[in-house]
C-alpha cells in the first residue's frame, strides 16, 4: 500500500514537472481568483516579473500599477466584469512594464464558478504574446512603408517624366526647323542641337531605368516628390553614379544627375 502511494506521489510530481516545463516553453501562466477574498494566485512564466515555478499570491492593485493608459482601462474593466460574474468570452490583450521590459499578454478566463452571495471563483491563464505583437507591428510598418514607397515611386516618375518631354519636344521643334532651313549651316546647327537633345533624353531615360532598379527597401518615406528627387540623386550616386576622375562618362552622368535632381 505504501509502495502504491509512493508511486502515485511520484507520478503526481512528474506530471507537475512536465506541466511546469510546458508552461515555461509556451510562456504561459495559470491563475485562480476569488472575488470574495480578492486573492489572486499565480504560477507560470508569462513574464519575468512574476516568473515562478511555485504558486504565489499576486496583489491585483500592484498588478494594475504595471500598466498605463488604455491597458489599465482594459484590465480594470476586465476585473469589473469578473466581479460581476461576466468574464469576457474572448479574453483580453494588454501590455505591462516591469524589470525594464515591456510584456504583451493575453489573458483568458477558463471557468467561472459561483460561490453564492454574488461571489465567484475563477480559473484562467495568461500567455506572453510579445513576439507575435512585435512581429505583427513589424509587418504592419513594412506594409505601410511599401505602400508609401509605391506612391512616392509613382509621384517620382510622374515628376521626372516631365523632364523627359523637354528634350523630346525640342527635337520635334528642331526637326521642323531643319525641314524649313534655308541654308546648309542652319540645317547643320539644327542637326547638332537635335543630337544634343537626343543625348540628354537618353541620359534621362538611363537615369529613370537606374532608379527603377533600386530595391524598395532603400526608399525613404518623404511626401514631397522634389524631396524624393534629392534622395534619389543620393541613391543613384551610391549605386554607381559617383564621381570617378578616371571615368569621363560616369563623371558626365553624375554632373547631369546633379542638375536634374537639384
Amino acid at each position: 500500500m505504501a509502495k502504491k502511494h509512493r508511486k502515485e506521489s511520484l507520478d503526481a510530481l512528474f506530471r507537475e514537472k512536465v506541466l511546469l516545463e510546458m508552461l515555461k516553453i509556451a510562456g504561459v501562466g495559470m491563475w485562480t481568483y476569488s472575488t470574495e477574498t480578492g486573492r489572486l494566485r499565480y504560477i507560470g512564466f508569462a513574464d519575468t516579473i512574476h516568473r515562478h515555478d511555485e504558486l504565489q499570491y499576486v496583489d491585483p492593485a500592484d498588478y494594475l500599477k504595471l500598466m498605463n493608459g488604455e491597458d489599465l482601462q482594459t484590465v480594470t474593466q476586465f476585473m469589473a466584469d469578473i466581479h460581476a460574474g461576466r468574464p469576457p468570452q474572448e479574453g483580453i490583450r494588454y501590455k505591462i512594464h516591469g524589470n525594464g521590459e515591456d510584456f504583451y499578454l493575453e489573458n483568458h478566463v477558463v471557468t467561472c464558478q459561483p460561490l453564492g452571495n454574488g461571489f465567484y471563483y475563477l480559473k484562467g491563464y495568461v500567455k506572453n504574446i510579445t513576439a507575435q505583437v512585435m512581429e505583427a507591428n513589424r509587418l504592419c510598418i513594412e506594409k505601410e512603408r511599401t505602400e508609401q514607397a509605391d506612391r512616392l515611386r509613382s509621384a517620382f516618375f510622374a515628376h521626372v517624366s516631365r523632364e523627359l518631354r523637354g528634350p523630346l519636344n525640342r527635337i520635334e521643334e528642331l526637326a521642323l526647323q531643319m525641314v524649313h532651313a534655308e541654308s546648309v549651316e542652319e540645317r547643320e546647327e539644327c542637326f547638332h542641337r537635335i543630337q544634343e537633345n537626343r543625348r540628354m533624353a537618353m541620359k534621362i531615360a538611363d537615369a529613370l531605368h537606374a532608379v527603377s532598379q533600386l530595391p524598395v527597401s532603400t526608399y525613404e518615406p518623404y511626401h514631397s516628390p522634389m524631396q524624393l528627387c534629392l534622395i534619389y540623386r543620393d541613391l543613384l550616386m551610391e549605386n554607381g553614379y559617383s564621381h570617378n576622375p578616371e571615368d569621363g562618362e560616369q563623371e558626365e552622368n553624375a554632373n547631369f544627375l546633379s542638375l536634374l535632381f537639384s
